[in-house]
């Protein structure tokens, strides 16, 4: 009996064993599954592309009028081969939407609101839930008119505790809110509005933060420039907030502008 008991113990063993480790040396050594390689030259492509789960670099190779927002989910890279995005919206709908615990990197990409009525591209954040947006070399936004004083960020809107937008050398141009937040608007995001690189130039909002408006939120600025943008109150950059972080600030003389690197012209 304790023999029998033994044989079938040892045999139990070894079949734990081989299972444990076929997944650990599947698991090894395993390469990451790569991004998949899209294309997209109408509307629907790009749509299709976008909100597909998982993780896709997507080439335009054409003009694109967006006609409905665009939905992003998993990660994924927009880039232009050949084309760029006209907003075709004219009332309250954001461009492109950066749902939950998604990642887009827009490069070498023009997104040109149309002067149409409507914000360009919202990132949505919550507890535990990352959401980001990278503004990449080769990006410009511009030409996003926004009339209703409840839509607030006339180029990017970033909300929620999760949300995390980072600027590089990109370029974000004539976006005009009715309200506030007229290039970049945040609010209650536990993770600070990222710029190392670019330009905000020529916004303007009706009320506050011309080029960037942070509301119980934060901003690190290693480099860009942030000039030329207008606005009732903080015309460059505006804060709000019930106790104000420590933070770099602008010299009080200085309320529209501030520049710490190379500044690249909105049409050059």
């Amino acid at each position: 009996m304790k023999k029998a008991f033994r044989f079938w113990a040892a045999v139990l063993a070894a079949l734990l064993w081989r299972r444990c480790a076929a997944r650990i040396f599947a698991s090894d050594g395993a390469a990451a599954p790569a991004a998949a390689s899209l294309t997209a030259s109408t509307y629907a492509e790009l749509e299709q592309a976008l909100a597909a789960p998982g993780e896709a670099d997507i080439d335009v190779t054409a003009d694109i009028q967006v006609t409905h927002h665009l939905q992003v989910n998993g990660t994924k890279t927009l880039r232009s081969t050949g084309g760029h995005l006209v907003w075709a919206v004219h009332f309250g709908e954001h461009m492109i939407i950066v749902t939950f615990g998604s990642s887009l990197t827009l490069r070498d990409i023009t997104l040109d609101g149309g002067d149409a009525q409507a914000p360009m591209i919202a990132v949505e954040g919550s507890y535990g839930v990352p959401t980001s947006l990278t503004l990449a070399a080769g990006t410009l936004l511009r030409n996003g008119q926004v009339t209703s004083a409840s839509l607030p960020g006339g180029g990017v809107f970033a909300y929620g505790p999760g949300a995390r937008v980072s600027m590089q050398e990109a370029r974000l141009c004539r976006t005009v809110p009715r309200a506030v937040g007229a290039g970049a608007w945040r609010s209650s995001a536990a993770r600070p509005f990222s710029m190392s690189g670019g330009t905000i130039q020529g916004c303007t909002a009706a009320y506050y933060g011309g080029g960037v408006y942070l509301q119980d939120s934060s901003m690190e600025m290693t480099g860009g420039a942030v000039t030329g943008n207008k606005s009732g109150s903080g015309g460059g950059i505006a804060l709000w907030a019930e106790t104000a972080p420590a933070a770099r600030t602008l010299p009080a003389d200085q309320p529209r502008h501030a520049h710490f690197g190379r500044r690249r012209p909105c049409d050059g």
